[in-house]
């Protein structure tokens, strides 16, 4: 309850203090650092030629759908021919056709489904510019259509604001500023994705799981290789990622009888307790939390 009181009191007055300043944005009015992003727009307009007279309705909408569509062009013919393209040090293939035009189409609807399989399906050039650059130019696309939309209900004309200049305010004002604070505030707090950041065929990472399983084994002699589950080679089980399967769970059961010195039956019911269910019941699956667990062992041996 005290976390809960706690996340309100900081969450409460940022969404206040950014929800002004998004209006504020999305109505064309002056802000604390306007003329330092005017400066940056007024650069990319100069570059891209773009002209900032008012849009009517019809003319927005023809905008968006063009741009999209060029990114849309641009990003598969990238992903389809990244083999031929520079910043490719592990020499990637190229990305298959059907899997391409799905990565593009779901990242520039900005769902982001992701079915390829990271750094071992793509360049670090296609990295770059179709999946980074889609993941700000997706989430402006769709605010601008939502700042157009909101100012509709008050405008007494049909122009409507112009599609690119929205374009580019929201991700010099607001995507880029909020994403570098964030990254920010991540790294002063040594957040990090995980033990390292290896992609699936780095030859370091494929070094270290034959060792995690070597020592695993060696550890739970009853044990087969095929019987371990992937999670527990790939899943931190830390503080902030705490969930195994339930399956990782059991197969440790012998091992943790033998270090304890509690019983099966004991061990079970700590798993059990320390079980959560699916996501509104419906989502993912059944997952132990290993720190709840940690400490109802503690709790037990020490009581």
């Amino acid at each position: 309850m005290l976390q809960i009181v706690f996340v309100l009191i900081i969450y409460i007055p940022l969404v206040l203090l950014v929800g002004r300043y998004v209006y504020q944005v999305t109505m064309n009015q002056k802000t604390v650092f306007n003329s330092f992003f005017q400066k940056i727009e007024n650069i990319i307009y100069k570059i891209t030629g773009v002209k900032q007279q008012e849009m009517t309705g019809k003319q927005y909408v023809i905008a968006l759908l063009l741009s999209n569509a060029c990114m849309v062009i641009v990003s598969y013919l990238i992903l389809r021919l990244q083999k031929y393209v520079f910043l490719n040090p592990n020499q990637i293939e190229n990305m298959e056709p059907t899997l391409a035009f799905n990565t593009v189409i779901s990242f520039m609807t900005n769902t982001n489904l992701q079915h390829y399989s990271g750094e071992s399906a793509m360049s670090y050039f296609a990295q770059m510019i179709v999946i980074t650059f889609m993941m700000f130019t997706s989430a402006a696309s769709g605010y601008a259509v939502c700042m157009a939309f909101c100012r509709r209900f008050i405008a007494k004309t049909d122009r409507i604001g112009n599609f690119y200049k929205d374009f580019t305010r929201i991700i010099v004002r607001i995507l880029l500023p909020f994403s570098f604070v964030v990254a920010l505030a991540l790294v002063w707090q040594g957040v990090r994705s995980g033990s390292a950041n290896y992609a699936p065929s780095n030859p370091e990472l494929m070094k270290r799981i034959e060792q995690d399983v070597a020592q695993f084994l060696q550890q739970h002699p009853t044990v087969e290789k095929q019987q371990i589950p992937a999670d527990l080679l790939t899943a931190s089980g830390s503080g902030l990622d705490p969930h195994i399967s339930l399956k990782a769970a059991k197969i440790q059961l012998d091992r943790l009888h033998e270090t304890t010195g509690l019983s099966i039956d004991d061990l079970k019911k700590i798993i059990e307790q320390a079980t959560d269910s699916r996501s509104l019941g419906i989502f993912g699956e059944e997952k132990m939390n290993v720190l709840k667990a940690n400490q109802q062992i503690y709790r037990q041996l020490n009581s």
